[in-house]
């Protein structure tokens, strides 16, 4: 007869493969923003013109790796300090190169600028960038100090200007 052998037949060798897979966990960056409560800034004028200051806390708290941008403006594109048609123009000085403040006029200022210089705020349209960061933060305090400089020709009453804070994470 024929005899016929099968090959691996009852084999104790089996064949086997492997193979590798990464695991991505990607954290997405979150941004947190409060700011410690609205300004009231009570000034008494005098001719030549008198300043008075009241401050708040802008707070930012993020976990994005590359930090976060801080910007700040009107909520319009008036930059002025208005009770009806009477107004406090914006300070002249910038938040690269404050200034002392005019008379009847109004801004702010960092603990960064130099003593009783201030920047006036800037329309909506191009918000001024007053804090960068590059590293995470879980809670970041940044006091920002409003002025009025007022003359007796002020009518006197509440003047207003409601700004913005934008706190975005950097790319």
């Amino acid at each position: 007869g024929l005899a016929i052998d099968f090959i691996g037949a009852g084999s104790a060798n089996a064949a086997a493969q492997s193979a590798n897979s990464t695991i991505n966990g990607i954290v997405g960056s979150t941004i947190t923003l409060s700011v410690s409560g609205d300004v009231t800034i009570n000034v008494t004028p005098t001719l030549g013109g008198a300043t008075a200051t009241g401050a708040h806390t802008v707070t930012v708290g993020s976990n994005n790796s590359t930090g976060y941008d801080l910007k700040l403006s009107s909520s319009t594109t008036d930059t002025t300090l208005a009770k009806g048609a009477d107004t406090f123009a914006a300070a002249s000085g910038t938040f690269g190169a404050p200034a002392a403040l005019a008379v009847n006029t109004w801004g702010y200022r960092l603990a960064s600028f130099t003593a009783s210089m201030y920047a006036g705020v800037v329309s909506n349209a191009s918000p001024a960038t007053i804090k960068t960061t590059a590293t995470p933060v879980a809670s970041d305090a940044t006091e920002v100090t409003w002025a009025i400089n007022a003359t007796t020709a002020k009518p006197s009453g509440t003047y207003q200007r409601q700004v913005t804070y934008t706190a975005t994470t950097r790319p």
